[in-house]
């Protein structure tokens, strides 16, 4: 054996053992259920292993995992140090990652920043069109004036570079400003995407400003609006989520609120009792710019039964959000009967 195959050979063992390495300290994390012990132990196992690789692949698990608890502020962190702990360049799709998890929670400064320094750095097609729709969806976020974002969004939409965003593109059109032609340029083009589901009227929009910044797979959800409510809680396709703010908070505003919001307490009080996995108080199924939407939405759940509300957030950059909550129930059945009555929700937990 020359010495060229010899170092193939001891370069293939290598990346197995570290892929093996990473694989056993997830799977011995995993094994502890309780998240708080999970990501203990994801941290710890981060920490010990040497191989940069094997490193980064247990950080980019943890930061996946912490997203999906709708613990932004932590994956977001975990996020960077996955990107920067691998051998060679630092992985800016891991970066942009981060800058999704920031969005998410309101902070447009920082999302921004990650999203500059990946347009600076990065030579790969890919990841720059990526970028460029992030940073198109901060500035719609955060901007005064929304005009030149949407400009900046249409451009895109109408240009193969960035076709794999065309969905989410062509719904951010409609969405935020009402272009009734982007929205039949998406049921024609796109019929079976989430977004054209939600266009329909056929689905809810998830809890966060802009849900469809997150992963999601028309697969699984054509499969949740087919079966209903399933016996597991939690699917490993499930969409990546992130509340604006896991606490509730701001001016109540529909009416019979002030019950809701009581029974809500109660039911955190008798949820989190002697259960190992505490249940949300709450269920959030919209995060809307214009009141009129939320409205909308409210009088669809009570029309199902359910109790909304709904809460005002003030982003820091000015802009007043709405929220529309349905609180848990002491039997934990509020998110299986929204699901059965067509609604997507994401759960909150109050502490």
């Amino acid at each position: 054996m020359n010495r060229a195959t010899l170092a193939l050979a001891f370069s293939l063992l290598a990346a197995s053992l570290a892929a093996q390495t990473a694989d056993s300290v997830i799977a011995e994390a995993i094994s502890r259920k309780e998240s708080e012990k999970v990501i203990a132990a994801l941290e710890s196992g981060a920490r010990k292993l040497g191989e940069p690789a094997s490193k980064r692949a247990v950080l980019r698990f943890l930061a996946d995992y912490e997203e999906r608890l709708a613990l932004a502020d932590r994956a977001a962190d975990h996020y960077l140090e996955a990107a920067s702990s691998g051998a060679g360049s630092r992985d800016e799709g891991l970066v942009l990652d981060a800058a999704r998890c920031r969005l998410s929670l309101g902070d447009a400064e920082r999302a921004n920043a990650l999203v500059s320094s990946v347009l600076l750095a990065s030579f790969d097609d890919a990841v720059l069109a990526r970028a460029r729709v992030y940073a198109a969806w901060i500035s719609l976020s955060s901007a005064e004036d929304p005009r030149p974002a949407l400009s900046q969004i249409r451009s895109y939409a109408d240009q193969p570079a960035f076709a794999a965003y065309e969905p989410a593109l062509l719904f951010t059109l409609w969405w935020s400003d009402s272009d009734a032609s982007a929205r039949d340029r998406l049921l024609a083009r796109h019929p079976a995407s989430p977004e054209a589901a939600v266009a329909r009227g056929e689905m809810g929009i998830a809890p966060i400003s802009f849900w469809y910044l997150m992963p999601r797979d028309a697969r699984s959800i054509a499969a949740f609006a087919a079966k209903g409510s399933a016996k597991s809680v939690v699917s490993k396709s499930a969409p990546v989520s992130e509340p604006a703010d896991t606490k509730v908070s701001g001016d109540t505003k529909a009416s019979g609120d002030d019950k809701a919001v009581a029974d809500a307490k109660v039911s955190a009080d008798a949820l989190t009792s002697g259960d190992e996995h505490p249940r949300p108080t709450w269920h959030q199924l919209g995060f809307f710019r214009q009141r009129d939407y939320a409205d909308e939405l409210v009088a669809k759940l009570r029309a199902k039964g359910f109790e909304p509300i709904v809460r005002n957030e003030k982003r820091p950059s000015g802009t007043v959000y709405f929220a529309v909550l349905v609180p848990e129930d002491p039997r934990g059945e509020v998110g299986p009967r929204l699901k059965d009555a067509g609604f997507e929700s994401f759960p909150l937990f109050e502490k």
